[in-house]
Order: C-alpha cells, then sequence, then structure tokens
C-alpha cells in the first residue's frame, strides 16, 4: 500500500505560532518601555506578559474555531446580516456593561495605579478578549433559540420521525460542549493574567492587602456565574428537549405502566440521547462553567511578594 505524503501543514502552523507569539512578546515590551518610565517593573512585567502572550495566542486560536462553528452552520440557523448587526450591537453593550461593572468593583476594591504602558496593554488585551469570546456567545444565542424551536417541534410532531430531532439534539449538544470549553478557556487564561498582574501591582508599590489573592478568587467567581448564567440555561433546556422527545417517541400504555419492550426502548433512546445522567456522564458543559473558579483558586498559589 503506497503511503501518501507528509503533510507539512502542522509543522507551519506551529511555527507561524511560535513566532507570531515572540513577536506580541516584544511588542509588549517594547510598548511598556516607551511609554512608562525608566524606574519599569520589568521583571514582574515580563512574566505577565508571557502570560499575557499565550494566552492572546490561545485566543487567537479560540476565535477562529468559533468563526468557524458559524460559518459552519445550515440553514435556517446560519445567521443573516440583519440578525448579525442586531447580535453584535448587543454583544457591544453586554461588553460595555460588563467592563463598566468591572472597573467599578476594581475601584470600589481599592485604585491602583499602573504604568501607562501597562494600562494601555490592559485595555488591547480587553478589547481583544471579547473579540475572542464573540462567536461562540452568537453560537450560543443561535443555539438556545435553537434548542426552544426544537421543544415546539417535538411537541407538534405527533407520531412522525424522531430521527431529525435526535440528530438536531446532537448538534445542539455539540455547540453547547464547544462553547463551554471555548469560554472556559477564555476566561480561565484571563484569570490567570489577573493573577500575574497581581504581582506587576505589587512590584509597582500597590500594597499586597489592597489586591489580595482572595480578589483574584473572587474574580474566577464572578467569570464563572457569568459562564453559567450564559450556559446552564441552554444546556437545560436541551436536557427537557431530550426527555420531552423519549416521552412522544416511547408513549406510556394504557395502564401508564410501560411494558418490558417499551421500557426498554425508552431506556436505549435516553441512553442514545445522552440525557441519561447528563451532568455526571457528560460533566464537559459544567466542566467548562467550573474552569474560571478552578484556575483562579490554583493561582492563589502563584509565589508574590506578600
Amino acid at each position: 500500500m503506497e503511503r501518501s505524503p507528509l503533510n507539512l501543514v502542522p509543522v507551519v502552523r506551529a511555527t507561524i505560532t511560535v513566532v507570531v507569539a515572540g513577536f506580541i512578546f516584544f511588542a509588549m515590551l517594547q510598548l511598556e518601555a516607551i511609554l512608562s518610565d525608566p524606574e519599569s517593573t520589568s521583571r514582574s512585567f515580563a512574566v505577565w506578559a508571557t502570560s499575557a502572550t499565550v494566552g492572546l495566542v490561545a485566543w487567537v486560536f479560540v476565535f477562529i474555531g468559533g468563526l468557524g462553528q458559524l460559518i459552519a452552520l445550515e440553514a435556517p440557523w446560519k445567521p443573516g446580516v440583519r440578525w448579525l448587526l442586531i447580535a453584535i450591537v448587543l454583544l457591544v453593550v453586554l461588553g460595555l456593561a460588563a467592563t463598566v461593572f468591572l472597573t467599578l468593583l476594581t475601584s470600589a476594591l481599592g485604585g491602583r495605579s499602573f504604568n501607562p504602558g501597562v494600562t494601555l496593554i490592559v485595555r488591547i488585551l480587553m478589547v481583544c478578549g471579547w473579540l475572542a469570546a464573540a462567536p461562540w456567545l452568537l453560537l450560543l444565542w443561535i443555539t438556545d433559540e435553537r434548542v426552544q424551536s426544537l421543544r415546539i417541534g417535538v411537541k407538534a410532531n405527533g407520531t412522525g420521525s424522531f430521527r431529525p430531532a435526535i440528530r438536531e439534539l446532537d448538534a445542539v449538544w455539540k455547540a453547547i460542549e464547544r462553547s463551554s470549553l471555548a469560554l472556559g478557556l477564555l476566561l480561565s487564561t484571563l484569570v490567570i493574567n489577573t493573577a500575574f498582574m497581581r504581582n506587576v501591582a505589587i512590584e509597582a508599590g500597590v500594597s499586597p492587602k489592597s489586591f489580595s489573592q482572595w480578589e483574584v478568587l473572587g474574580y474566577g467567581v464572578f467569570f464563572m456565574v457569568i459562564l453559567a448564567a450564559i450556559l446552564i440555561p441552554v444546556l437545560v433546556a436541551w436536557r427537557e428537549a431530550g426527555f420531552e422527545l423519549v416521552s412522544r417517541a416511547t408513549p406510556d400504555t394504557a395502564s401508564g405502566v410501560p411494558d418490558e419492550a417499551s421500557a426498554a426502548a425508552r431506556e436505549r433512546l435516553v441512553v442514545r440521547i445522552g440525557i441519561d445522567r447528563s451532568y455526571v456522564r457528560r460533566p464537559i458543559a459544567i466542566l467548562g462553567v467550573l474552569s474560571p473558579f478552578l484556575t483562579s483558586f490554583i493561582t492563589v498559589l502563584i509565589p508574590t511578594g506578600s
């Protein structure tokens, strides 16, 4: 059997990634050096810049993956221009509201002054983070509408074939799973960056007590709650649609007690769809929700000058 030629795409992708990461890191160092005073917090900033560079490269892959998922959607779920424009406006409003909230929260906990270079880089990263999350948030909004339409379709199906509905449930689950992992990765890297930013603040003269490790943990909890508020309603709706499909596809007998064949068919369908104890057997979505908190808990162990 003749072997196909080797594919250089992985090697090229890895090379480009390393080159781009090196350029980003160098640009951060130069920007901080140009805009800051000579007494630059170079050591802690270099560590934070490394973390931010890794996070930014990960965000690029997250953005590309989310964009690919949106493009791959088929009718009737491929978003039109009008829907996209309205959704992007709402996304900008959401981003501004969350940014203002975090700014007010940080101010209430005690303002911190950073070098102008650090401040500018943080603002650029904030914009990049929202851009990376945008395709996945749009995908989740589409998925939410998709699962609601699925529930209505299942209820109106009667005795027709449920095979299309099962395929639709599979597609919805994949969207939930991928969105959970992508957004969890994005928020987890953001929490790690916050932990290393604490070192930058301490080296710049901020008291460790005014920027405590518990505050980093609090950011993790905050991001976990936000992600849960976005993901869990879609996850619950998917599960309810699955049970609705099972009840319609394998209805009870006249007595209300299913016979052996009906009970076996129902069990097979439950397992096929994956709604049997799905939060335990298929925990990927929940893991994505918990990842910001778990990451923040681990970052408490990062050594500081405190």
